[in-house]
């Protein structure tokens, strides 16, 4: 099976002050998503990330490679854990997410924090409420 592009989304990152461009690709193996964040940090530092995260059928995630630019210092990750941006630090997370509906869920993680998160049809986020909202999708 050839790849096949279903979706491509550019969300406002509401963490960064700035944007996310996503494309989920349905491949051989299962599911490739591929993009690029582009954004302000506090200290007003530009930060640019490329990355890809391959799934398998069931979303279980198999692969991540994350490159990351801040200024001039440039850092790149290949693994399977959370990763926390723009740091790019790797941390144990305990995280959940329960499907509320069709088109909802509710992610927690062992920090506490907890959201509502609104999804389409291919379950790629509408809403995460202070982190993203959807700007376009094709």
């Amino acid at each position: 099976m050839a790849n096949d592009l279903k979706r491509t989304v550019v969300w406002k990152n509401l963490l960064l002050n700035g944007a996310d461009y996503c494309a989920l690709w349905r491949t051989a193996e299962g599911w490739l998503l591929k993009g690029a964040v582009v954004g302000v940090l506090k200290d007003q530092r530009p930060v640019l990330a490329h990355y890809e995260i391959d799934c398998d059928e069931n979303w279980l995630t198999h692969r991540v490679q994350v490159e990351r630019t801040i200024g001039n210092d440039v850092k790149s990750l290949s693994l399977t854990a959370w990763v926390k941006f723009p740091e790019l630090t790797v941390q144990t997370l305990s995280q959940r997410y329960i499907r509320l509906a069709n088109d909802a869920y509710r992610y927690q993680s062992n920090t506490g924090f907890s959201a509502e998160i609104a999804v389409d049809d291919l379950g790629l986020v509408i809403t995460y409420p202070s982190a993203w909202e959807r700007l376009a999708t094709l």
